[in-house]
């Protein structure tokens, strides 16, 4: 699989500041379709909710998964923002992108580094996992 990028266009009004937001874990369709609209209408430009949540306690929620990405694919399409979430495996990254989400980003939230090593090698995909920390690049 040969990793061909295209620039984001980024919204820019030069008047304010780049917004990105929305729910750490996208819990139900109502819930973030409802959240995106009233973030859109307050100038948001990026609509981000977790769809696969990392827990330290396992038989904690862990996210809807695949279910929630349509719901993510909708708020792009009624809202015009551009979506993005958290993955950690290659299936995630491949799935969102099934599902045209335009922002992926690997966080130290699930546990290690490895895991970031592990989505870059196999989907052979440049990502940089960073914390408040630092930048550790995975590639």
């Amino acid at each position: 699989m040969e990793l061909q990028l295209q620039p984001l266009n980024l919204p820019s009004d030069q008047e304010r500041a780049f917004i990105i937001a929305g729910p750490c874990s996208a819990e139900t369709e109502e819930q973030v379709m409802t959240t995106a609209k009233q973030l859109a209408g307050k100038g948001c430009h990026i609509f981000r909710a977790g769809v696969w949540k990392p827990r330290t306690k396992p038989g904690g929620f862990e996210g809807h998964g695949e279910p929630a990405l349509p719901w993510m694919a909708n708020i792009k399409k009624e809202t015009g923002m551009l979506v993005a979430t958290e993955v950690a495996t290659p299936k995630h990254v491949e799935l969102a992108l099934k599902y045209g989400i335009d922002i992926l980003w690997i966080g130290l939230g699930f546990r290690s580094l490895e895991p970031s090593i592990e989505v870059s090698a196999a989907t052979r995909r440049n990502f940089t996992a960073t914390n408040q920390c630092g930048k550790y690049p995975s590639n």
